[in-house]
């Protein structure tokens, strides 16, 4: 009689002790990813990111965050950037990254962002870290 009800609260603390490291786990996911964007290292955004500059769509339906990879003195050519895209389930993410020139990571030229009418956007980035070239990346809407 007793080990039957031994057997049923040791299974029921199982199950509450699974549910909570679950929801546990979850909370903190979310919570990381509200500071440090899914897609971007820990390191790199930590020790080398630069200060947000955010791009608004035109119609002001949505804003992205675009953040620098930039080391200092040990950095040379183009800047490594992530564009970041933000949602209450997800958090911070990744929507687009490459290499910008330098005249972009220092705000003497515009981050070269367009919009499309149904919300995406097309992000023009260079093909390397020492490259002239120009790749062109499309954003998720």
């Amino acid at each position: 009689m007793y080990g039957s009800l031994i057997h049923d609260m040791t299974k029921r603390r199982l199950r509450n002790l699974a549910f909570g490291l679950i929801a546990g786990a979850t909370l903190v996911a979310r919570l990381w990813f509200q500071w440090v964007p899914r897609g971007v290292g820990f390191f790199p955004y930590l020790l080398a990111s630069t200060a947000p500059q955010v791009v608004a769509a035109p119609a002001g339906a949505s804003e992205l965050t675009v953040i620098f990879n930039d080391a200092g003195a040990a950095h040379s050519g183009n800047f490594w950037t992530w564009v970041v895209a933000e949602d209450w389930l997800r958090g911070k993410h990744v929507v687009a990254e490459g290499y910008s020139e330098t005249g972009v990571r220092y705000g003497d030229e515009k981050f070269p962002l367009e919009w499309s009418k149904d919300g995406r956007f097309v992000a023009r980035f260079v093909a390397g870290r020492r490259s002239n070239e120009y790749v062109y990346v499309d954003g998720p809407p």
